[in-house]
């Protein structure tokens, strides 16, 4: 779309873009609406402040001029690199099903991973006219497996708080590492009347905004399992694109299908003028010229692609210091967060539904272990049988009692145990 520049950087100044779920027909229950309070909600975390409000202004302005070089120097060249992001998840939960699985987790991360690595099955389905711009943008993303004191972890925490119904940031205080180390994602019962919403770098450029910095998704628009579906799994593409700098095709209301966003401005030079879609138009016009409906950065239910343009501009955002996102993929950092290199067992761990059972009663337990397990030595003293070499054994305990397990996991080099003392009362 082309440059308009008054609109673009008053909006951009705001920074922060959120996305409401709504239904417009039964065929598109899952069609993403964007709110529209964004605006107050920076004059309210800034407290209506002059000085940080230039602040952010200002750094739109420095990142706007790195973004101009880097997209003149790069635009359609091959390749670009692999750019690797450590993740973090946050699950806020009060034991309800924002609670969601590990599983799920590993999930949203394989279907953001597949979408900004042209990986996903449908980019080829691209209306004909797009498909020479859909881009490989090249990044990664990797759960983490170090935390920030260098401890062993799977990328996901769990907190319990009544403040997963609220989704804001008080929130996102409860719990988040440093965001120069790790993209943190809050995955909770409300994202703060949104279905997932983050700030632009500029928005969160300064010290003071760090704690803001980050994406918070309602937990069934998380992956595309478990409490989510499919058609509601790329809410987090779309949302690590604001993160990285994009802005709507339509420019930077969240306000889709006003005649006025012919107007506006994503700055990005081959994404088509258009109004915004909240269904799937693929022969829609608004603007004078094709549409491109099926971009990551519509609330059309069918996104399917980035274009190289922008590409470039996201790989402009993690190149440049605003917000601290050049630190994130540096080699010593991924060392730091344990994505640089495969990682290794450094945990055994389990949990089984039943703790308490009748005699006669059987008990599944679950392997909770990470990483790289390949091998499980399971000591279930009172059950039968009473060991086993499964991943999730389902045994049954006859004799009433109290009863201790024990596990030992391995990844073909190494192992690790863990023993639970009376952890099962018959």
């Amino acid at each position: 779309m082309k440059m308009n520049t008054k609109n673009y950087r008053m909006a951009l100044a705001v920074g922060l873009l959120a996305c409401a779920p709504g239904a417009s027909t039964a065929q598109q229950a899952d069609v993403l609406l964007c709110s529209t309070h964004d605006q107050e909600r920076i004059v309210e975390l800034t407290g209506n402040d002059p000085l940080k409000l230039a602040q952010i202004a200002e750094a739109d302005d420095e990142l706007e001029l790195l973004t101009a070089e880097y997209v003149a120097d790069n635009y359609g060249r091959a390749g670009g690199g692999q750019y690797v992001i450590p993740v973090v998840f946050h699950i806020i939960h009060n034991n309800g099903p924002e609670n969601i699985s590990n599983e799920q987790v590993i999930d949203a991360v394989r279907v953001l991973n597949d979408d900004f690595n042209k990986l996903n099955a449908d980019w080829d389905n691209v209306n004909a006219a797009f498909l020479g711009l859909v881009a490989d943008v090249g990044v990664q993303f990797r759960l983490a497996t170090k935390d920030p004191f260098g401890n062993c972890t799977n990328g996901i925490t769990r907190t319990v708080s009544t403040l997963t119904y609220q989704g804001d940031q008080d929130m996102k205080d409860l719990v988040q590492w440093p965001r120069n180390k790790y993209l943190n994602v809050w995955v909770a019962a409300s994202a703060d009347g949104a279905a997932g919403y983050t700030f632009r770098p500029n928005a969160v450029s300064q010290s003071w905004a760090a704690s803001w910095d980050g994406i918070v998704l309602l937990h069934n628009y998380t992956g595309s399992i478990g409490t989510s579906a499919p058609s509601r799994s790329r809410t987090l593409t779309h949302e690590v694109g604001h993160w990285i700098n994009l802005a709507h095709t339509w420019g930077n209301s969240n306000e889709p299908g006003l005649t006025s966003n012919c107007n506006g401005d994503d700055n990005v030079s081959d994404t088509p003028n258009t109004i915004g879609w909240t269904s799937c138009s693929l022969n829609g016009s608004t603007c004078g010229s094709l549409d491109n409906v099926e971009n990551y950065m519509e609330y059309s239910y069918c996104s399917k692609m980035f274009t190289e343009g922008q590409k470039q501009r996201m790989l402009a955002a993690l190149n440049s210091g605003t917000a601290q996102r050049n630190q994130l993929w540096q080699p010593s950092n991924l060392a730091a967060t344990g994505v640089l290199d495969d990682p290794v067992v450094c945990q055994a761990a389990f949990s089984t539904p039943t703790q308490v059972v009748c005699a006669g009663d059987s008990v599944r337990f679950f392997d909770e272990s990470f990483h790289g397990i390949v091998s499980w030595d399971w000591d279930l003293t009172g059950a039968s049988p009473a060991t086993s070499s499964s991943e999730d054994p389902v045994v049954v305990y006859d004799t009433p009692g109290l009863y201790p397990v024990g596990l030992t996991v391995g990844d073909g080099n190494n192992t690790v145990s863990t023993q639970q003392s009376d952890y099962i009362l018959v």
